[in-house]
């Protein structure tokens, strides 16, 4: 049990620095590709808090819906990058946290459990 909570913890805190640097790197972002970006980031907000609440609940598709919102800042920070290739530098370590993040949530994917007859 103490391993989850410091997944669930660790988690937290990625999520937490994975956002601010997304933020800010829509918010460098101008016209059509700023109003496009900023949907997609409510909407991975969105997934996070599911996310986050089936994973503090213990239920099985938080961690699988987890890796799959991390796998999507990565491909939408990667997208920005090849579009606009930003100068600030805010693009490397939120890359390399979500992908810590990804990695301890692909590691906490638990495969469903066998029912005994």
């Amino acid at each position: 049990m103490g391993e989850s909570k410091f997944s669930f913890l660790a988690m937290n805190i990625i999520l937490l620095i994975v956002f601010v640097g997304f933020i800010k790197m829509v918010f460098d972002l101008h016209r059509f590709l700023f109003v496009a970006e900023f949907l997609f980031l409510g909407v991975l907000m969105l997934m996070a808090l599911v996310s986050v609440v089936s994973i503090y609940n213990n239920i099985r598709f938080g961690w699988t819906l987890m890796a799959l919102l991390l796998g999507l800042v990565l491909a939408d920070l990667l997208f920005i990058y090849l579009l606009k290739s930003p100068k600030s530098g805010v693009l490397l370590p939120t890359a390399v946290v979500g992908l810590i993040g990804l990695v301890i949530s692909l590691v906490n994917i638990k495969e469903p459990e066998e029912a005994e007859e």
